[in-house]
């Protein structure tokens, strides 16, 4: 549908709207640093729809893995030798393990929360310029690397909105370190 290669300007920013799903409101109103109400209701949708499995996923591995160890140390005779420096080592990993999923948990919990109950205005919208350096479609969420800057969408098409070596301003939500939700771009 679209060409990539040797693209002008205005066919890169037509792929960029297709495949990234924002309009020119959407864009004119990331221009101005704000997000619109539309990327505010979808951004939202999102981060509400998280999954509450995801979250408990490793903690439910912690306890599933850390029993089959206990039931085979136990088939072993490890478990009478309770007070071994062995044995301590164990208990000490499980429950660091433990103690850093709490603190992973209350963190995400927290954020989440926080984030919940923020308005359109309160999100800070950053404003990032570079040349693309690549293009990693590899994972479940494609990631574009746009200078010093990773970004990401779950809109699911990153990989076809950019022409790697060219310039783009995009705007952004910071998500950690230098990883950026995309909500719009244009090619400069």
């Amino acid at each position: 549908m679209f060409k990539k290669k040797d693209s002008s300007a205005e066919e890169r920013n037509v792929r960029l709207m297709h495949h990234l799903d924002f309009t020119a409101d959407d864009l004119a109103i990331n221009r101005q640093g704000k997000l619109s109400e539309r990327q505010y209701q979808y951004f939202d949708r999102v981060m509400k729809s998280a999954s509450p499995l995801w979250m408990f996923l490793p903690l439910i591995i912690m306890v599933f893995g850390g029993g089959l160890i206990l039931i085979q140390l136990n088939n072993e005779g490890f478990l009478e030798r309770v007070g071994s420096p062995e044995f301590n080592i164990l208990v000490v990993g499980l429950g660091g393990s433990f103690g850093l999923y709490a603190v992973f948990m209350f963190y995400a919990i927290y954020s989440g929360r926080k984030r919940s109950k923020m308005t359109p205005d309160q999100y800070e919208v950053r404003i990032m310029s570079g040349k693309v350096r690549g293009i990693n479609t590899d994972m479940s969420t494609p990631i574009v690397k746009l200078g010093r800057y990773r970004l990401f969408s779950y809109q699911g098409g990153i990989g076809d909105a950019f022409v790697k070596g060219q310039h783009y301003t995009v705007y952004g939500i910071k998500s950690a370190g230098n990883m950026h939700y995309l909500l719009s771009a244009e090619a400069d």
